[in-house]
C-alpha cells in the first residue's frame, strides 16, 4: 500500500479485529506503566540534584568575588 496523506500514521494489519487491537493497546500500556512510575519517582531526586548544583555554583561564585 502506498503512503498517502490519509494513511500516514496508521497501521494496517490484515485479519485483526477491533477487540484484538484493543488488547494489544492494553498490553503496550501496561508494559510502559513501570517506566511512567519510575519517571514520576525520579522527579524529586532530579530537582534536588539540580538545586544542589545551582546552590554550589552560587556559593563558589560568591567565594571567588570576595
Amino acid at each position: 500500500m502506498m503512503a498517502s496523506e490519509e494513511s500516514i500514521g496508521r497501521v494496517y494489519l490484515p485479519n485483526t479485529s477491533v477487540v484484538n487491537i484493543a488488547e494489544m493497546d492494553e498490553k503496550i500500556y501496561q508494559k510502559a506503566r513501570w517506566w511512567r512510575i519510575l519517571n514520576r519517582i525520579m522527579v524529586a531526586p532530579a530537582c534536588l540534584i539540580i538545586s544542589a548544583v545551582v546552590s554550589i555554583n552560587d556559593f563558589v561564585k560568591r567565594l571567588l568575588i570576595n
